[in-house]
């Protein structure tokens, strides 16, 4: 039984001996694993090191080539002077003799100021003079303040580091010197605004019978969507406006009734529909489409059938029998001479009459400038004294035998 036991420990032990081998090795291998992307990562920054490192010294070898060069330009400084000296010289200018003002003790106008003496311009920031202002009088003090912020004087930002901050600083002062040196600006273009668009205002309604209502209404609501800002009280009061007669009574009488409750542009568009819609209107329009005739223009003619049509409603046959009774002969000749068949649409119908109308406009008005041709040729032929079946005579009819003893 002991033996059993201990063999169980000795199994037990092996097992936990496997996993812990089994653990160091997975360790090792994440060790030796870490321990290689820290060397590849050591060696990309050392990489960026050294690129970083030898760009800084190609900016450091430029910025000392750039004050090589403007040391060589400062030493040029004195020649530039002695050749300015001898060329360019500040013309004299005589001074005016004192004039003497007798038996007074004036001596003249007072003397001229000292001449203010011309010294040399400094040179501009790339090392040359400019011609213009080689000779310029001494002005006030100038300051002259340092690039780098936060350094002393006398010290040289070329002999620090070059960092990124620099740089941005570098390349902020550029921009300002290009747009300084740019001029200036070409003034912008002005806007231009379009002209506001105006609406007539509608005509006026008196509210008699015989006066159209249907149509004057929508002529006004045709006017007041045309301006969608308007108020309800806005709305109102410019219908009133239009307004005469009866029916300025009407809006008189009821702005009075409503002034203590409020009106609202519903409840007044209602009312006055309700109170002057002319319940006959379809029926004088019907009367009147009867009425009307074609009168040498078929476009004026189907302008005011549609306009009329609109309270009516005429359709199918009955339309077709309206205006075929309005039309003259030569028209529905025409019309029927191009289409032999019956007319199942409206539209077809008047296409087709509309068409056949201008047709025979346009032949009418060929024949009538044919016809002034020809009254024309006929006026001129009376005139020259011409015709058919006439010659030249000369003198009287008794003087011809005469004329021919002559000869």
């Amino acid at each position: 039984m002991a033996d059993h036991q201990r063999g169980l420990q000795i199994t037990r032990l092996n097992d936990a001996l496997a996993f812990i081998q089994t653990a160091d090795g997975q360790r090792c291998l994440e060790q030796a694993n870490f321990n290689h992307n820290v060397e590849q990562w050591a060696a990309t920054q050392q990489a960026t090191t050294e690129k970083l490192a030898a760009d800084n010294a190609a900016i450091k070898a430029d910025l000392a080539a750039i004050r090589k060069k403007a040391e060589e330009l400062k030493a040029r400084k004195p020649t530039y002077l002695q050749t300015a000296r001898r060329t360019i010289r500040p013309p004299a200018i005589p001074e005016e003799p004192a004039v003497a003002t007798g038996g007074s003790r004036g001596t003249g106008p007072p003397p001229r100021p000292p001449k203010t003496p011309l010294v040399p311009s400094e040179p501009s920031e790339n090392g040359d003079h400019d011609d213009a202002d080689l000779y310029s009088t001494p002005g006030p003090p100038t300051r002259k303040t340092d690039i780098g912020k936060g350094k002393k004087e006398g010290e040289n930002d070329d002999d620090d580091e070059f960092t990124p901050e620099r740089l941005a600083r570098m390349i902020r002062e550029g921009i300002r010197a290009a747009q300084a040196g740019a001029g200036p600006q070409p003034p912008r273009p002005k806007a231009v605004h379009a002209p506001r668009l105006i609406m007539e205002n509608p005509s006026e309604y008196d509210g008699k019978p015989t006066t159209p209502f249907n149509t004057w209404w929508e002529s006004v609501e045709d006017y007041l969507s045309f301006y969608p800002g308007t108020s309800e009280a806005q709305k109102i009061a410019s219908v009133g406006t239009r307004l005469t007669g009866t029916a300025k009574a009407w809006h008189l009488h009821r702005r009075k009734i409503t002034r203590r409750t409020g009106d609202t542009w519903g409840a007044y568009s209602e009312a006055i529909q309700t109170d002057f819609r002319d319940l006959r209107e379809a029926a004088n329009a019907l009367e009147k489409i009867g009425q009307l005739r074609y009168k040498g223009d078929i476009m004026a003619y189907f302008v005011k059938f549609r306009a009329l049509n609109i309270y009516v409603g005429v359709t199918g046959e009955s339309l077709q029998e309206k205006i075929d009774h309005a039309m003259p002969s030569d028209i529905l000749d025409m019309r029927f001479a191009h289409n032999a068949f019956d007319f199942l649409e409206d539209g077809d119908f008047l296409t087709a009459t509309y068409e056949a109308g201008i047709h025979v406009e346009k032949r009418k008005r060929l024949e009538a400038a044919r016809r002034r041709q020809e009254g024309e040729g006929n006026k001129d032929a009376q005139g020259s004294g011409k015709g058919p079946g006439k010659t030249e005579r000369s003198g009287k009819p008794g003087n011809t035998g005469r004329k021919e003893a002559d000869h």
